[in-house]
C-alpha cells in the first residue's frame, strides 16, 4: 500500500470513529455541547413544533421559505426558559444566504437571526 492509499484509510478511519449527530433536520443537538450529541433534554415544544414557530417568524421576516431547507436544530436547556436554535440554508448556494431563528421553549417567543 503506497503513501497515499495509507493516507486516505487514515482518513477514512478516523471520520468514521467520529462521533455522528442525529442526521435528520427535526432530531436536535444539544448546544452547549456541539453537533455531536443528541440532545436529552426534556422540553416543553417537541421540535417539529419549534420548527413551525421559527418558519412563521421567518415568514413574518418577508421571507420565501421556499427558497431555504431547514437544516438542523438544537437545543440548549442552559439558556432561560430553555432555547431552540433553528437553522435554514439557503437551496442557493452564496455567500449569507442562510439564517436562523431562536424559539424560547417555555413561552415559544422567536428571535431571527439573518447570516452574513
Amino acid at each position: 500500500m503506497n503513501h497515499h492509499a495509507k493516507g486516505l484509510l487514515l482518513i477514512a478511519t478516523l471520520v468514521a470513529a467520529l462521533p455522528i449527530a442525529a442526521a435528520e433536520p427535526d432530531q436536535p443537538w444539544d448546544c452547549a455541547l456541539g453537533r455531536a450529541y443528541a440532545s436529552k433534554a426534556e422540553t416543553h415544544l417537541k421540535p417539529k413544533e419549534a420548527i413551525a414557530l421559527a418558519s412563521k417568524a421567518a415568514k413574518k421576516e418577508g421571507l420565501d421559505l421556499a427558497k431555504f431547507r431547514q437544516s438542523t436544530i438544537c437545543f440548549d436547556a442552559t439558556k432561560t426558559g430553555g432555547q431552540w436554535t433553528v437553522f435554514y440554508d439557503g437551496r442557493e448556494l452564496r455567500l449569507g444566504n442562510h439564517f436562523l431563528v431562536w424559539v424560547r421553549d417555555d413561552t415559544g417567543a422567536t428571535k431571527y437571526m439573518h447570516g452574513e
